[in-house]
């Protein structure tokens, strides 16, 4: 096309990413995918949460471990025998 229908113009995008929840579906650690609902390990910016009746654990060999928020379910479990922080404000 010529300039007049629109050839050549550049367009300006915005991607918006969002922090994921990710929610304990089994006992496990904390770096198995297996222990949660999204099948992954959680990231530095994901919210997440711990139910009541599951454990999960921190070694110190999985390193340091982060995440940006995190909800502990009465009867829940978190145990950090690692290295652990928290960065979100949220």
């Amino acid at each position: 096309g010529n300039i007049g229908e629109g050839a050549g113009q550049v367009e300006d995008y915005a991607v918006i990413i969002l922090n994921q929840s990710v929610v304990s579906q089994n006992n496990g650690a904390w770096n198995s995918p297996s222990t949660w609902g999204c099948n992954c390990i959680p990231q530095i910016d994901d919210q997440i949460t711990i139910k009541a009746g599951h454990t999960v654990n921190i070694t110190p060999a999985m390193g340091l471990i982060q995440c940006a928020k995190i909800i502990l379910e009465a009867g829940s479990i978190f145990n950090v025998t690692g290295t652990f922080r928290v960065n979100g404000s949220q």
